[in-house]
C-alpha cells in the first residue's frame, strides 16, 4: 500500500473514508517547497517525516506572517468535520474580529441556523462531509435565509460541484489549502 498512500481517494477504509486526507497533507507540503515520506514496518509501527525548506524571516526572528487587517466584522457559522481544519479556520476568522459559530456536525449547524439564522451574516462550510454534502447544507441555509452569504472550502471540487454550487448561490468557493488572506480577501469581496 505504501506506493499509493498519497493518491487522491485512496482509502484502506472501506465506504466509510474518502482518501483524502494524506493526499491533501501531501499537497499542502508540496505547496510549501517541502517533502513527505512514510517509513512503515510490520509490527512496529509508521512514521511519517516532514521536510520543510527554511525561510530567511524564521532565521532572522520576524514575524512568520503577516497579520490579516479586519476586513469586516459579524457573525459567522462555520461547518467542517476535520476538527484540526475546523480550529485553524475558527481561529483565522477570529482574528478579523468575526464572532464565529463552528460545528463539526453539518445537521446541528443547520439545525441551529434555523432557529437564529438572522444573526449570522456568512456560512462557511467544508464540501465533503459524511451524511450531509456542503451542497445540501447550503440549500438549507439558502431555504431558511434566501440573503445568507456562503461560502464553500474544500480540497477538491469539480466542474458539475461548482455549477450545483453556484446555482445554490454560493458566494465563493475557496480551495483547501488557503491562507487567511485568501480568505480575508474573498470576505471582503462579499
Amino acid at each position: 500500500m505504501l506506493p499509493r498512500i498519497f493518491e487522491p481517494f485512496f482509502t484502506t477504509k472501506g465506504m466509510g473514508g474518502t482518501g483524502l486526507g494524506l493526499s491533501v497533507v501531501h499537497g499542502i507540503i508540496a505547496q510549501h517547497g517541502g517533502l513527505i515520506t512514510v517509513d512503515s514496518q510490520l509490527g512496529t509501527g509508521t512514521e511519517f517525516s516532514v521536510y520543510l525548506p527554511a525561510r530567511a524571516e524564521f532565521l532572522e526572528g520576524a514575524p512568520a506572517e503577516t497579520p490579516v487587517k479586519p476586513r469586516s466584522s459579524g457573525r459567522v457559522l462555520l461547518i467542517d468535520d476535520e476538527m484540526p481544519v475546523l480550529k485553524l479556520t475558527k481561529s483565522m476568522l477570529e482574528r478579523m474580529d468575526f464572532q464565529v459559530d463552528a460545528f463539526s456536525d453539518p445537521k446541528l449547524a443547520v439545525e441551529l441556523a434555523a432557529t437564529r439564522v438572522a444573526a449570522y451574516d456568512l456560512a462557511l462550510t467544508d464540501f465533503e462531509m459524511p451524511e450531509m454534502d456542503g451542497a445540501v447544507v447550503c440549500e438549507r441555509l439558502r431555504a431558511i435565509s434566501p440573503n445568507l452569504n456562503l461560502g464553500v472550502i474544500s480540497a477538491i471540487i469539480t466542474a458539475p460541484v461548482q455549477e450545483r454550487l453556484m446555482k445554490l448561490g454560493v458566494n465563493f468557493i475557496l480551495h483547501k489549502p488557503f491562507t487567511s488572506l485568501e480568505l480575508a480577501d474573498e470576505i471582503a469581496r462579499i
